[in-house]
């Protein structure tokens, strides 16, 4: 049977595994959305260059 203070300590671990986890998804998601927006801009870059080319002919 465990004690109190192990059931608390059980306790205090969860709560602190189940943070770190959720500061990593986090930190994950916003770095992905860091690399969609590069890729949006990079696309949006090429289509107004394929624009300005099609202009040119």
């Amino acid at each position: 049977m465990p004690t109190v203070k192990q059931t608390c300590l059980s306790a205090l671990v969860i709560i602190m595994s189940v943070l770190a986890l959720k500061g990593c998804v986090s930190m994950s998601l916003a770095a992905w959305d860091r690399a969609y927006e590069g890729e949006r801009a990079k696309i949006a870059e090429y289509r107004a260059l394929e624009k300005n080319a099609k202009e040119n002919y």
